[in-house]
């Protein structure tokens, strides 16, 4: 649940270096990088761009390390008595934190650069960001776009202004162009990222990965570095399988999209039905959607509708299939239910709400000295109201149907389920909730947990409800239905 795209980037800068048969010493942060094993680089040969005599710190790598993550981070800060960057500790240059992951207004380089890339080989929009982002850009006090007590520089002491921070500012002029920008990438969550055929090709990877998962492993190699050490600096790791791989650094850069090919090209029988999947993976043939639904979040009918439990909504969707006298028997494996938001950056906020601006008369007073640098405003949205949306984020509700025989009757079912009221739906499937009660008795032991914990849900394995002789339960118990949510998260 704490799993997220910084939390392994960072650990991947750890797993290039220790690599190359170093570490971050964090008892010696002003001191070159620590020399781990017999087969690495020297510490010293990692010189500053600036000058070739600076050797490269391990508090310089932190400061990477922060830049990557926008914000502190608070493993580090406990090991080392810090509550806030420890990379560059020096107030002055925390608006440096803002080019990369810029925590205060979520507009930075990654973004531009994943639109550019993004754009160019999906032929959605233009492939080029506007130009005076990056010229405009300027360095200015910024009230802290955080709720009071949130932020964890503005409760530091240090002598900067109370609750503000150095941070990139923009022209008033501009406000315009950053906007333009947050509706560009919204356009590219909507036509790319988040569109149904997309999110329905990620639940498929997601089915082959949770019926391969008990039996296909990734290999996880010590670094090279270490390979030949006899006194190794950690034993070697065993294989793990694919939900265990995002644990550890040298698994999950197995983690390639050579894998549904390995599974796909497998002779084992056991993963013969992810190999099926992965068949259909390759030849480009996603689950269909049957309903694509954009929830009016005006109607309360709507939005009531959209907040119903997936389960509820599998249950209520096979009990109207039960109504049709259909000779198809459409079975809750069948089924896969994605509520999707789209949204400019700050869900329903609007995003210009976290950017400061400076006025033409303040323009003048950027070189002074960081202490007596302008402080920018909020910008003022009633003068924008003509040029941006009421709304700043939809809601899409969409079925899936795994069983390309069955997409026609579900479709005729989804669409009457659209048009029934949520009343007469809820009151419908009680009877079904009952017969629910039946799977509890039959808990799915997840074999990987030491503990012997375990799960009675069987909605926690929406696609393996119905298991074939070859296979076995499943060796772990979380839901990859959020699979797409998390692609989007990583664009």
């Amino acid at each position: 649940k704490t799993f997220s795209h910084e939390m392994v980037s960072l650990r991947l800068i750890d797993a290039v270096l220790e690599h190359l048969g170093l570490e971050i010493d964090l008892d010696h942060l002003d001191e070159p990088l620590r020399e781990i094993g017999d087969h690495g680089y020297e510490a010293t040969s990692f010189k500053s761009f600036a000058s070739d005599d600076q050797v490269l710190t391990s508090r310089d790598f932190v400061f990477i390390k922060e830049l990557v993550n926008g914000k502190p981070i608070p493993e580090i800060g406990r090991k080392v008595g810090e509550t806030g960057f420890v990379g560059r500790t020096d107030w002055q240059k925390e608006w440096m934190y803002g080019i990369v992951a810029n925590d205060h207004s979520g507009l930075d380089v990654d973004k531009m650069d994943y639109y550019a890339r993004d754009s160019r080989r999906s032929n959605v929009g233009t492939d080029r960001v506007d130009e005076v982002l990056i010229r405009n850009v300027r360095v200015a006090w910024g009230d802290c776009t955080k709720e009071h007590g949130h932020c964890p520089i503005c409760r530091q002491n240090d002598g900067r202004r109370p609750r503000s921070h150095l941070m990139l500012c923009y022209p008033e002029k501009r406000v315009l162009n950053v906007f333009n920008f947050f509706k560009k990438r919204y356009d590219m969550h909507s036509a790319v990222y988040q569109h149904k055929a997309v999110t329905g090709a990620s639940h498929l990877v997601c089915d082959i990965f949770k019926h391969a998962d008990p039996w296909f492993r990734l290999k996880a190699l010590p670094p090279k570095s270490l390979r030949q050490d006899e006194t190794k600096h950690r034993p070697p790791l065993r294989a793990l399988p694919i939900s265990r791989a995002c644990m550890h650094d040298a698994a999950i850069l197995g983690l390639v999209d050579a894998v549904i090919y390995q599974i796909y090209n497998s002779t084992d029988e056991r993963l013969q039905t992810a190999a099926e999947l992965a068949s259909r993976y390759i030849h480009r043939i996603p689950y269909d959607c049957s309903l694509n639904f954009k929830v009016n979040r005006s109607d309360p009918e709507d939005l009531k509708r959209f907040h119903l439990d997936k389960t509820e909504i599998v249950h209520q969707l096979l009990e109207l299939s039960h109504d049709t006298k259909s000779t198809v028997d459409l079975k809750e494996s069948d089924i896969v239910v994605e509520k999707t938001k789209i949204h400019y950056g700050r869900k329903d906020k609007n995003p210009m709400e976290s950017i400061r601006i400076l006025k033409k008369a303040q323009l003048s007073k950027l070189g002074n000295v960081p202490m007596d640098l302008p402080l920018a405003e909020k910008v003022d949205i009633d003068k924008y109201e003509e040029d941006m949306p009421r709304r700043f984020q939809k809601f899409l509700l969409r079925i899936y149907c795994r069983d390309k025989s069955k997409a026609a009757l579900l479709r005729q079912v989804a669409i009457q389920w659209i048009a029934t009221p949520v009343e007469d739906l809820q009151s419908s499937s009680i009877s079904m909730k009952e017969e629910q009660e039946q799977y509890e008795d039959s808990p799915i032991y997840d074999d990987d947990d030491a503990t012997g914990r375990t799960s009675t849900n069987p909605a926690y394995y929406p696609s393996i409800v119905s298991q074939s002789p070859l296979q076995s339960p499943p060796a772990f118990d979380y839901v990859c239905d959020s699979l797409p949510t998390a692609m989007s998260d990583l664009a």
